[in-house]
């Protein structure tokens, strides 16, 4: 959803209009992990953890009817479907994740060692093949531009560190500060409030240097 939001931005705006609205949906993943935590917090103390996953259906439903009425049915451009170049990426992503969660739970072990190993093949499998294919899912001479290699490992990172961070602080906050989940999801906001209030300042920078 990240990437094609992103997608859709740069398809939709012009290059001067662009930074407000990588701006306005940037505030709206904070907001959303914001109110995401809270809302989920509730949910789990007052209702029950199985409807965190119904609070996303008016939300899409509402996504849904937005997009067909705004957004830009533009020239398409002829090409193929990557199937192998997907199936290859899918297999390679679900025997890490698989073999990464038997490890946590289990510890090492000759079949999550399998599992992790099969995922280094099919991620090995998956780079030769997009190097080769004429419609590639993942179009690797895109990389060859330094801006954006450097921006999408920033992005990893930060969400690699900020996802691991918040993860643990929520295990120690209920798990041994013994707190309910709305209680620990109140903390979690402050966090949560200055990387939003970050993402504005970052905008009226871009807007005051760029646009």
């Amino acid at each position: 959803m990240q990437a094609t939001s992103g997608a859709i931005i740069a398809d939709t705006f012009e290059v001067g209009r662009r930074g407000k609205a990588y701006g306005y949906i940037s505030m709206g993943w904070n907001i959303g992990a914001m109110l995401g935590i809270v809302l989920g917090g509730l949910l789990t103390t007052f209702v029950g953890w199985r409807f965190i996953f119904f609070i996303n259906v008016p939300i899409g439903g509402a996504a849904l009817l937005l997009g067909i009425r705004y957004l830009n049915d533009n020239p398409k451009v002829n090409a193929k479907m990557d199937l192998a170049g997907m199936l290859l990426l899918g297999s390679a992503l679900s025997f890490l994740c698989y073999g990464a969660v038997d490890f946590a739970s289990a510890g090492l072990s000759s079949f999550n060692i399998l599992f992790k190993l099969a995922g280094v093949i099919a991620v090995i499998a998956f780079l030769f093949w997009e190097s080769r294919s004429a419609s590639p899912a993942l179009d690797l001479h895109a990389f060859r531009n330094r801006v954006l290699s450097a921006s999408i490992f920033a992005s990893f990172f930060q969400s690699l560190g900020f996802l691991s961070v918040t993860f643990l602080i929520i295990m120690y906050l209920q798990g041994i500060r013994g707190l309910d989940p709305f209680t620990a999801a109140l903390l979690l906001t402050l966090s949560l409030t200055s990387a939003t209030s970050s993402m504005c300042r970052a905008w009226i920078l871009l807007q005051r240097h760029c646009c």
